[in-house]
């Protein structure tokens, strides 16, 4: 019998001593330990990086911008709008103006905007759109508004 205790005390022990050695690597600063509200934490700055925030900064939503005669939307590149009401027109960058998604047309500077056409901005040189009237323009994505 003592022989038998020997062999599994020692296994014992050899496993404790295994383990113990392990412990650390779960709990170091390489590989920490993950509490849910950390990752809620986390989940709550990612969801509201996706949703953006309305105003100037890139909304991944649809914003509503009221325009008065004279203002001048001036968009990033890439950034989306919709002319729903009032009259507008472009406003050109040096290597050209909007792109009309709706008619496939390249808008030149000075050309009027057909209400409720999607329109891009390409680039970030100055390009938007200039309010000719009081307008509404749906913006999706980064702008200015100059007064």
């Amino acid at each position: 019998m003592r022989g038998n205790f020997k062999k599994g005390g020692v296994a014992a022990v050899m496993a404790l001593i295994l383990v113990a050695a392990a412990v650390p690597t779960f709990a170091s600063g390489d590989d920490p330990l993950v509490s849910l509200s950390y990752l809620n934490q986390r989940l709550q700055a990612l969801e509201a990086k996706i949703d953006g925030t309305p105003g100037s900064s890139g909304s991944s939503a649809l914003e509503v911008v009221d325009l008065k005669s004279g203002d001048r939307l001036i968009a990033a590149q890439g950034t989306e709008l919709i002319p729903r009401s009032g009259k507008v027109s472009v406003i050109a960058g040096e290597l050209g103006g909007l792109s009309d998604i709706t008619s496939g047309d390249d808008l030149k500077a000075y050309k009027k905007v057909s209400l409720n056409h999607l329109l891009i901005a390409p680039r970030s040189d100055g390009r938007g759109l200039r309010a000719d009237t009081n307008a509404i323009v749906m913006v999706r994505g980064s702008y200015h508004v100059e007064k």
